[in-house]
C-alpha cells in the first residue's frame, strides 16, 4: 500500500493568481552579504565579506552586539536576509500538559527513545537583526514528535530558508510552511516523518532557481523501491528517503530524486560552471548508516537540480568497503567538496579519507587517519620556575596511532587556497613545534574535522581533544590538540584549559533546563551531534555543544599553533548548550544557545 506521504494547504485562487503574477517582482534571491539558509549563500555553510570579530565572548560581553532570550531551546541555524533574522523554537515545554497520549506514547516509542519531554510543535520566529527584538511568532504543528535538546536532533533541526520576500519554516515532524516577511502564511504542506528509528533529521532544506521558478529542496520519505524482478517502482514495507524539489511558490511537488539518502545526511550544494557542458547547481547526498537505515548502495551521489533532468543522478558511488567495515557511518557527515574533489570519511576500523573526483564520482585515491600522520599535542609543563619549564605544544610527526580515529559527526569540511598564519603562536604554551616561516603563501587545499575525544563515555579513541586536517594531494595528515575551554577569552588574562572535560547545560531564558536526554550534558567531545562548522572568509568556526567555539586559519601553512586563531565562549561554563551552526551576514556573526540569540559584531 502507498503512504499518503503529503499533502498541501492552498490559499484562495484569485491570492494565488495575483500572487504568482507578482512573485518576480517582488522576490529576489538573498544578497551576497546575507545568509538565506542554513547551509549559507554558496550551499556549502561558506561566506566572504567583511572581517567579524575574531575574538568575542559572552562570559564578558566581549564582541557581542546584543542578546535576545528565546522562548524555549532548539537547535536549527539562523536565516538572515536585510535586516530580518528568522528562527525556530521547540514549543515552551509545559510539564503539565506536554506529555504524549498514551496511544501517541505506544505508537512512537522508537522515535522518542520512549522519553517524556517531547512535543510535535515548533514556534517560527522574525527577529530584528538590528536589535533582537521578536517582531512576530508563528505555531507550527507537526505529526511525529521529537526530544527537547536531544544532542542529535529535534523538530526545529531542519533551518529556514528565506528570500527577498518570503520564508519557509519545517517542522522535521512533518510540515513545511511558506510566510511572507510580514508573517502572513502562503501555503502549508503536510509529509510523513519516518518513525522506525530515532528522530534524527540533519538535513537542512535549500533554494535553487529553475529558470524563473524558485524550488524548494526538502527531504520526504517514500515507499522502498522494489527488489530488482519485482516490476514497479514501490513496494514494500521500508520507507527510504529522498529529495523532491518544491515549488517554493506553491508547495507542490515538481521533481523527486531517483537515488535515496538517509536521513542522518547533511547534503551540500555544488555550484558547477560551464565547462564540458555542465551548467547549474547539483548535490552531494550519502547513504548509510547505524540503526539499520536501509537506503541503499551505501555510499554518494550527485543529484541534479534544475532543467530536465532535475532529480536525476549525475553520478553514484557505491563504496566498495561497506561489507567489511562495521557501522559504516561516512553519511553523518556534510558532505564536502571542493572544486575537484568530494570526500567520504570513515571513521574506525577504516580510518581513511576517500577521494572521488568530484566529476565523474570515481575514487581517486584513500588517505589512512592512522598512519605517518603529525601530531601537535600538549604538553604540562611542571612548576612554574623549574628547569622543564611551562606546559607547551610539541609537533611530533611520522606517528603511527595505536588507537582508531571517531571524526565527530557533520564536522567535515573542505577549503581551498590562501595565506596565513595564528596570532597564538606567540603564547608560552603554543612555543613548541616548527615556529619557522611566520606568514607563508600555498596554493593547497584542506579537509578539516573535530576528533570525537570519547565515544559513549568510554576512554578516548585517537588524538586526544583534537581537530584533523588533511591535504588531499600530498597525502598529509595533522592533528592538534586544542584547550577544552578558555576563561576571559580575547582579555589579556586569558587562560586555556588543557584535558579538562567540560559538561553542557540546556538552560533555558526561563532559567529552567528542558531536556528529554541526560545526553545533551556531554561537552561536545563525546558522541553528539555538534554544528556543522562555517568557514568565513580564511576562517573556519567549529562549535561544540559546551558553546565553545575554536577559531582556525583555514590556509596555515603548519596545522600546529598557528592555525589556531583563538578560543571564545557562548555562555557561563556548564550552563550553556547549542547544537547548531554559525551563521554570517554583513560582517556579524549570529550563534544562539539553548537560551538566547546572539549578535557577534563591532559595537
Amino acid at each position: 500500500m502507498r503512504h499518503l506521504s503529503f499533502f498541501v494547504t492552498r490559499i484562495s485562487a484569485s491570492w494565488l493568481a495575483l500572487w504568482l503574477a507578482l512573485w518576480l517582482a517582488l522576490a529576489s534571491l538573498a544578497s551576497a552579504q546575507d545568509w538565506p539558509q542554513g547551509t549559507g549563500p554558496h550551499g556549502h555553510w561558506g561566506a566572504y565579506g567583511p572581517e567579524p570579530p575574531l575574538s568575542f565572548s559572552v562570559r564578558s560581553g566581549l564582541g557581542i552586539q546584543w542578546k535576545t532570550p528565546l522562548p524555549e531551546t532548539g537547535q536549527g541555524g539562523i536565516v538572515v536576509v536585510g535586516d530580518r533574522i528568522f528562527v525556530a523554537t521547540m514549543a515552551p515545554w509545559d510539564p503539565a500538559s506536554g506529555e504524549l497520549s498514551a496511544e501517541d506514547t505506544a505508537k512512537f516509542a522508537h522515535a522518542t527513545e520512549n522519553r517524556k519531554v517531547v512535543t510535535k510543535s515548533i514556534d517560527a520566529h522574525c527577529v530584528d537583526a538590528n536589535t533582537g527584538k521578536i517582531v512576530w511568532t508563528r505555531r507550527i504543528d507537526g505529526t511525529v514528535p521529537s526530544i527537547y535538546s536531544y544532542p542529535f536532533s529535534d523538530a526545529t533541526s531542519a533551518t529556514p530558508v528565506a528570500d527577498g520576500a518570503h520564508v519557509w519554516f519545517t517542522n522535521a515532524g512533518g510540515t513545511t510552511v511558506c510566510f511572507t516577511h510580514a508573517g502572513d502564511e502562503l501555503w502549508r504542506r503536510s509529509f510523513e516523518p519516518t518513525i522506525d528509528g530515532p528522530f534524527n533529521k540533519q538535513f537542512e532544506p535549500f533554494l535553487v532557481r529553475d529558470g524563473d521558478i524558485p524550488v524548494l529542496v526538502e527531504m520526504e520519505a517514500f515507499d522502498a523501491p522494489r527488489p530488482e524482478g519485482e516490476g514497479a517502482e514501490t513496494g514494500g514495507a521500508q520507507r527510504w528517503h529522498y529529495l523532491v524539489g518544491l515549488d517554493a511558490r506553491t508547495g507542490e511537488m515538481r521533481w523527486r530524486s531517483e537515488d535515496a539518502l538517509t536521513h542522518y545526511n547533511a547534503p551540500t550544494l555544488v555550484q558547477r560552471g560551464d565547462e564540458e557542458g555542465a551548467s547549474g547547481p547539483a548535490v552531494l547526498i550519502g547513504r548509510g548508516g547505524p540503526h539499520a537505515v536501509p537506503e541503499r548502495p551505501v555510499g554518494m551521489s550527485m543529484v541534479e537540480l534544475t532543467g530536465e533532468r532535475a532529480g536525476k543522478s549525475l553520478w553514484r558511488y557505491e563504496d566498495p568497503r561497506a561489507a567489511n567495515v562495521p557501522g559504516h557511518e561516512a553519511a553523518l557527515q556534510s558532505m564536502a567538496h571542493d572544486a575537484t574533489y568530494a570526500y567520504w570519511l570513515l571513521k574506525d576500523p577504516a580510518n581513511v579519507l576517500v577521494v572521488l573526483d568530484l566529476a565523474t564520482g570515481k575514487e581517486v585515491k584513500e588517505i589512512s587517519l592512522t598512519r605517518g600522520v603529525t601530531c601537535t599535542t600538549y604538553e604540562p609543563g611542571k612548576e612554574a620556575g623549574t628547569e622543564d619549564g611551562p606546559a607547551r605544544l610539541v609537533t611530533r610527526p611520522g606517528v603511527d596511532l595505536d588507537k582508531g580515529v571517531m571524526p565527530a559527526r557533520y564536522t567535515l569540511i573542505a577549503t581551498g587556497a590562501q595565506k596565513g598564519s595564528g596570532p597564538l603562536s606567540g603564547r608560552a604554551e603554543f612555543s613548541g613545534g616548527d615556529t619557522s616561516g611566520g606568514l607563508t603563501a600555498l596554493t593547497r587545499r584542506y579537509v578539516l574535522f573535530q576528533c570525537y575525544a570519547l565515544a559513549w563515555g568510554k576512554p578516548s579513541i585517537g588524538p586526544l581533544y583534537s581537530f584533523g586536517r588533511i591535504d588531499p594531494d600530498s597525502g598529509a595528515v595533522e592533528y592538534l590538540e586544542v584547550p577544552t575551554d578558555v576563561e576571559q577569552a580575547g582579555s589579556v588574562e586569558e587562560t586555556f584549559l588543557w584535558r579538562e572535560p567540560r559538561s553542557a547545560l540546556a538552560l533555558g531564558s526561563h532559567g529552567l533546563e528542558v531536556t528529554g536526554d541526560d545526553r545533551s550534558h556531554w561537552d561536545g567531545w563525546d558522541w553528539v551531534f555538534n554544528g556543522t562548522p562555517t568557514r568565513v572568509n580564511d576562517r573556519v568556526y567549529f562549535t561544540l555543544s559546551s558553546g565553545v567555539v575554536y577559531v582556525f586559519d583555514a590556509f596555515a601553512a603548519h596545522f600546529d599553533a598557528r592555525a589556531l586563531l583563538s578560543v571564545n565562549d557562548l555562555g557561563p561554563a556548564g550552563k550553556t548548550w547549542t547544537a547548531n551552526s554559525m551563521s554570517y551576514a554583513s560582517g556579524r556573526l549570529f550563534h544562539r544557545t539553548a537560551a538566547e540569540l546572539i549578535c557577534i559584531g563591532d559595537r
